[in-house]
């Protein structure tokens, strides 16, 4: 049971039905060299932001890119403490005490399932034209930008009469789907593709991956979407692209505006002479090619600028600013867009993508996934888990790892093995207790045998 995504696909460009109601988007749109506040839809963070902004394209690209290498482990519970404090680990601020923590207690907690057919379809053929890591990509892009995306799964036989199991997974448009409410015990009813049909999709067949949208009321459907984290940076957005065209205009004219004009009350430079000079003078000596180049004339000129350099306007400064409020959105360290002082400085830069972008964000994926696995699978002891420990960025962490582990004598080797991604071996179950420990009532005497007089007779 499904739809044809690969028609869908093709006529979404051409397709000018919007179903779309209520849209939790901000109201504004580019307009004229401007942010113009009105009603509009979610395209305009992918085509007015993300397209036109080389340096949020490159941070959205760089975040998506690296979480999507990160490949979807399946685990099934085995101890369900362990697991809860698992679950609160991972969610607290990175550290090398966390990062330790949360490894160990995946260890214990899970049990890896090494085959299962939707480990296929997450990481290898979601479907007929993208590979596992292309979907995955797609899928955190289309939340870091617009707030939310969409996993659609499609399922055997009508009415699921074969089950709810996946047999291909597709990323839906986001700016093209329309959730629609149910009532209070289910508030989706089912989603709507605009370039599709009217027909209304099971939820049990989407994946919803949202931010955070606090609203002022449930009227309506806004508060089942996740909110974009431009919507509060239009005006940054609006203020990037304004500096970009100044500087680059007074770029072209190769400095500062000015009126050239005659150096005193006899120049005898009338207004068609003005004129003419004028246009000369453009054709000769401005854009890029013939910009700079020197003026030679015997006539007494003198040249009054009404205009001030970029570097005097702020614009370049202003930029910085701009591009820092863009990085703060997205917690992305702005040193990676500035010269490193050295390489562990951006050795630093790098690791924090990892640490305060892209493991925020895996998180998030690997809960909604854990969620949609649940379900079609019929087992509550299912978890989805993305394989974060192999990033470069985190060897030094797994090398902190090893050291502790080899000093944790109170851990089973098995559990040691798995903390550090390696398999099982036949009698690791147990715990290997270094040589020379003894119990303590061993080797500190009872209180009633011990000779009082004796430190009398050593005086």
């Amino acid at each position: 049971m499904g739809f044809d995504l690969l028609k869908g696909l093709t006529s979404f460009g051409r397709s000018d039905k919007d179903t779309r109601g209520g849209l939790p988007y901000s109201n504004w749109q580019f307009i004229g060299n401007m942010w113009v506040q009105m009603t509009d839809s979610g395209a305009n963070y992918i085509t007015k932001a993300y397209d036109a902004n080389s340096y949020l394209r490159a941070i959205v690209e760089d975040i998506a890119s690296k979480a999507s290498t990160a490949p979807v482990g399946l685990y099934k519970i085995k101890n369900g403490a362990k697991a809860k404090k698992y679950q609160n680990a991972v969610k607290a601020s990175f550290s090398s005490q966390s990062f330790i923590k949360s490894m160990v207690l995946k260890a214990q907690a899970f049990d890896e399932v090494d085959q299962h057919p939707f480990l296929d379809l997450i990481n290898t053929k979601p479907n007929t034209f993208q590979t596992g890591n292309q979907l995955r990509k797609e899928l955190h892009g289309y939340k870091l930008v617009t707030g939310n995306s969409y996993m659609y799964a499609s399922v055997k036989g009508e009415k699921y009469s074969q089950g709810l199991e996946p047999q291909r997974l597709w990323s839906i448009p986001s700016p093209t789907v329309n959730i629609v409410a149910g009532d209070l015990v289910n508030p989706v009813k089912g989603y709507q593709v605009n370039y599709f049909s009217e027909n209304i999709i099971d939820p049990r067949q989407v994946a919803h991956f949202k931010e955070m949208n606090l609203v002022a009321d449930v009227t309506g459907n806004q508060w089942l979407y996740g909110r974009s984290k431009l919507s509060s940076a239009r005006d940054t957005i609006g203020g990037f692209k304004q500096a970009n065209v100044a500087q680059n205009t007074l770029f072209q004219n190769m400095g500062p505006l000015g009126i050239v004009s005659g150096s005193g009350e006899d120049s005898g430079l009338g207004e068609e002479q003005a004129i003419a000079i004028q246009d000369k003078f453009e054709q000769r000596h401005t854009g890029l090619v013939n910009g700079g180049k020197l003026v030679v004339t015997p006539a007494d000129v003198k040249f009054t600028a009404i205009g001030i350099s970029p570097v005097d306007l702020n614009i370049i400064e202003a930029k910085g600013e701009l591009l820092q409020e863009i990085c703060a959105l997205y917690n992305y360290p702005q040193e990676n867009y500035k010269p490193a002082q050295n390489v562990a400085s951006q050795g630093v830069a790098n690791k924090k993508v990892i640490t305060s972008c892209v493991l925020p964000l895996l998180r998030e994926f690997d809960d909604v996934m854990t969620a949609y696995v649940r379900q079609a699978y019929g087992d509550d002891s299912l978890v989805v888990i993305s394989d974060t420990q192999y990033f470069e960025e985190l060897q030094e962490n797994r090398k902190e790892l090893a050291e502790w582990l080899a000093s944790a004598w109170w851990i089973k080797v098995n559990e040691k093995r798995k903390a550090m991604d390696y398999d099982e071996v036949q009698g690791g179950d147990v715990m290997l207790v270094p040589m020379g420990l003894s119990k303590l009532e061993d080797v500190i005497a009872d209180v009633q045998d011990v000779d009082l007089d004796m430190l009398d007779r050593e005086q």
